[in-house]
């Protein structure tokens, strides 16, 4: 599972960073630079790190509301919770890059987009979710219930969240070289 985590993590530090360094300047005058508010909008990795924060805080909830009821402890429940932040971080991250890199522009249709991201980021999350309470309590059809009930939950507040970031959310730039 630790082999696992670092994989996903050294993945999203490679996909979350490049766009830093192939842009000239230190990155003090970047990170200006990219929060300014410029016609072209902010980066789209800057954009992804705050949307990370606020689904997970949203979505960490969810996870040990719904690792209690399965569990029936606050001790596992809180730990499902807990690894499930740590590792969906990292998925929840690479995933928004990827949209706001290579996807279309949210404010081009943002119900359509909102529910195409959903159904995308829910096959993610399922499997991890599954294997993470696979890791706790080691019975494969309480893991799917688990990972089921999760995914009801958090499809309706990743829809919500989606569609308030398109509203309130700054414009995004994509940070694709041509």
């Amino acid at each position: 599972m630790r082999n696992l985590t670092v994989c996903v993590l050294l993945v999203w530090y490679g996909l979350s960073f490049p766009a830093l360094a192939q842009q000239p300047g230190s990155i003090p005058e970047q990170q200006a630079s990219a929060t300014s508010d410029s016609s072209e909008g902010v980066a789209a990795w800057v954009v992804s790190q705050g949307k990370t924060v606020t689904y997970r805080v949203a979505a960490s909830i969810d996870a040990l509301v719904v690792g209690y009821l399965y569990t029936g402890t606050l001790l596992g429940g809180g730990g499902i919770a807990l690894l499930n932040a740590v590792i969906s971080s990292a998925l929840y991250d690479m995933h928004e890059i990827a949209w706001n890199n290579y996807g279309p522009d949210p404010a081009t249709d943002p119900t359509g987009i909102a529910i195409e991201k959903t159904i995308s980021y829910r096959v993610v999350s399922i499997a991890n979710v599954l294997t993470t309470g696979l890791f706790f309590t080691g019975n494969f059809w309480l893991s799917s219930g688990l990972a089921l009930g999760n995914a009801a939950i958090d499809s309706t507040i990743y829809f919500f969240h989606e569609l308030a970031w398109s509203h309130w959310g700054p414009p995004i730039r994509k940070d694709v070289s041509a």
